[in-house]
């Protein structure tokens, strides 16, 4: 049986170490399943042009970088998939993070990615700084899993960026009370209000021929989108 493990930088004591750190200071952070997953869909797209719009402490950035890197483990060694392999050139993500602590936190954590030219990691709203990633229909990949109320503006903002073909992954999608939003918490009421706008300008949009979306049930929901035109 083949396994998948990391190489070179992308750790996997690097992984446990970021993913204990938000869960001891409650940064949300994806599952591991829901980073898997990111990571065959890149893989799969061959993407390397990257949007991320919430970095939290870089638990998620962590699986994009890891789907440039790749080992194979078999049961019984280590085999590279290509000897002497070196981090793909082409590969570029901007990721964005408002909150100062998880900021530094993410900024500690990639530090090597980010010396080496892989990652921009800025501290700000993705919405100031649309004209700085990538020109226009080179972004290949665009991860939304930032403040629930601003994804809507996000992709709109950023559709321009996106190459046909590109994927958008939204997490989150049927947050509590999303599906039930009668019995929805007061103090989530904003939040849902804004998923379900989003939701509805996702099915909008696939009526009009633009994209391609797929929802999924799974943990708090996720949506993965294909620009069409």
């Amino acid at each position: 049986m083949v396994k998948y493990a990391v190489i070179m930088n992308v750790s996997t004591e690097l992984f446990k170490q970021v993913k204990t750190q938000a869960l001891d200071n409650s940064i949300p952070c994806i599952s591991d399943s829901t980073g898997n997953f990111l990571e065959l869909l890149v893989r799969m797209n061959r993407s390397r042009k990257i949007i991320e719009i919430g970095t939290g402490n870089g638990y998620s950035t962590l699986f994009f970088l890891n789907s440039v890197f790749n080992r194979h483990v078999n049961e019984n060694s280590y085999t590279q998939c290509c000897e002497n392999s070196t981090f793909d050139n082409e590969f570029k993500l901007f990721t964005f993070e408002k909150d100062k602590q998880r900021f530094d936190m993410a900024a500690a954590n990639l530090k090597q990615f980010i010396d080496s030219g892989a990652v921009s990691l800025i501290c700000d709203d993705a919405l100031n700084h649309i004209s700085e990633v990538f020109s226009d229909g080179e972004a290949d990949f665009l991860f939304i899993d930032g403040t629930k109320r601003q994804y809507t503006e996000a992709l709109k903002q950023y559709w321009h960026k996106l190459k046909n073909g590109a994927i958008i992954f939204s997490d989150d999608v049927f947050f509590r009370g999303v599906l039930d939003p009668e019995n929805a918490l007061k103090r989530h009421k904003g939040i849902i209000e804004g998923l379900r706008g989003y939701n509805s300008f996702l099915d909008e949009f696939e009526k009009s021929g633009f994209i391609k979306n797929y929802f999924f049930q799974y943990e708090n929901g996720m949506s993965v989108s294909i620009k069409i035109k």
